[in-house]
């Protein structure tokens, strides 16, 4: 079954970007995934530039660590198998922090005040902890 990544009622409620660059524990609005791998995009916002339309959010792939990307990119990566990228249907706009903390999430608890810094104002670096830490599990 196909759908879309980016419905317009999406596209629409979703914070534009740096909207919630000052908040302590910004909201994760939409959650994409490979379902052929461990890759998937928490995003907290989102805007149109151009033909496209720009994220902003928490990836967890090779690295996990807060960052731009694009529909774009999203749409035409394909995980290991050949699979496109999904967009989680029942996922609900929650917390950051609660995420972290879920287990089905990525397990782990981190200081959201990071979250500011990513946009690099104050922050050369995020959440390596976790990459040290994933070799324990």
């Amino acid at each position: 079954m196909s759908h879309e990544l980016l419905p317009d009622e999406l596209r629409k409620s979703l914070p534009a970007l740096y909207s919630q660059e000052n908040v302590k524990d910004p909201i994760v609005h939409i959650k994409f995934f490979t379902p052929d791998s461990s890759w998937t995009w928490y995003v907290t916002e989102g805007s149109p530039e151009g033909d496209d339309f720009i994220f902003f959010g928490y990836v967890v792939g090779f690295e996990k660590e807060w960052g731009h990307f694009t529909l774009s990119e999203l749409t035409s990566a394909r995980g290991p198998s050949g699979m496109k990228i999904e967009r989680d249907l029942y996922f609900q706009p929650t917390p950051f922090q609660q995420i972290v903390e879920d287990k089905s999430g990525m397990g782990e608890t981190h200081d959201c005040d990071d979250y500011c810094r990513s946009y690099g104002c104050k922050q050369s670096a995020y959440f390596r902890e976790r990459d040290r830490d994933k070799g324990s599990e």
